[in-house]
């Protein structure tokens, strides 16, 4: 089974449940309220095992760079530091975040040229969409 192309600049058009996911984090009013209200873009460079990922928005950029199956120190959008580990699970991208919060994790996957960004944080999920730019 190849691997998903995700090599690409790609623009948020959906964004669902993020108020729910924020507040399972933790994460205080006034900052809920700006983050949903962002469009973030992300741009993904990969190159066999190692990748790159940056999270751009007006209010605050974040970028992981890492190999895979390779636990980094990352600091997350909502200020915390936590162990990352990001592999391959199929066709999916998905990384699991050992910190302060249990079961928190993302999962990428492209489904007919749309990346989809699954986020959770305990039983709260949140769902996201991207569309690559042209």
């Amino acid at each position: 089974m190849s691997r998903p192309d995700l090599n690409g600049t790609w623009n948020q058009v959906k964004n669902d449940n993020f108020d729910a996911y924020m507040r399972a984090l933790n994460v205080g009013f006034a900052t809920r309220k700006i983050g949903n209200m962002l469009s973030p873009q992300k741009v993904i460079t990969q190159a066999g095992d190692h990748m790159n990922i940056k999270t751009l928005s007006t209010f605050k950029n974040h970028e992981i760079d890492f190999d895979l199956g390779q636990e980094f120190e990352e600091h997350t959008l909502d200020g915390r530091t936590v162990k990352t580990t990001i592999n391959w699970d199929g066709e999916k991208l998905c990384a699991d975040q050992k910190g302060e919060k249990a079961d928190r994790g993302w999962c990428h996957t492209l489904v007919d040229g749309i990346l989809h960004l699954d986020l959770h944080c305990g039983d709260v999920r949140c769902h996201q969409e991207f569309k690559k730019e042209s």
